[in-house]
């Protein structure tokens, strides 16, 4: 089993199943007899960008960025954002608690030439700006398009 296999069958499984954690993520990948480690299917994960949405029904689970279209979920992460402060090339977002990790995997999604990367705790991220970008109206108009909604709070 090669890893292109790997992720393409994860990517399958979450665009189809409501998967919510990555036990049961490993049990599906089993029933397609693919044997992975906790670890591996983390990385894997990563690689993917994969987030967290909220489901009415099953809490969170696991979706990838381009499938966020939906106004509602966007609408669910304009909410979180709570605000932006810059310092240098760098801008820390608050936002509600557990929404950190998913907001900046749609921003790292996005790959904007503003942003060049993003670390995430619980309810803060740090983002590093492109150090030849000094207005920070263009990132904030860059985190708009990214997450709709947000106007009013940056």
């Amino acid at each position: 089993m090669n890893k292109k296999t790997r992720l393409s069958k994860i990517v399958d499984l979450i665009q189809k199943k409501n998967i919510s954690s990555q036990e049961m993520l490993v049990a599906e990948l089993a029933e397609n007899d693919i044997q992975v480690t906790q670890a591996t299917l983390s990385r894997d994960l990563k690689t993917l960008n994969v987030i967290k949405v909220i489901h009415p029904e099953k809490g969170y689970i696991y979706s990838l960025p381009s499938n966020i279209k939906d106004e509602n979920e966007l609408s669910v992460f304009a909410n979180a954002f709570k605000g932006i402060t810059f310092s240098g090339n760098m801008a820390v977002v608050k936002t509600l608690p557990a929404f950190a990790n998913s907001i900046a995997s749609m921003i790292d999604s996005y790959q904007p030439e503003e942003i060049i990367g993003s670390i995430a705790g619980d309810d803060t991220i740090l983002l590093i700006l492109n150090e030849d970008i000094k207005d920070r109206d263009l990132i904030k108009s860059t985190l708009k398009k990214i997450l709709p909604g947000i106007s009013g709070k940056i």
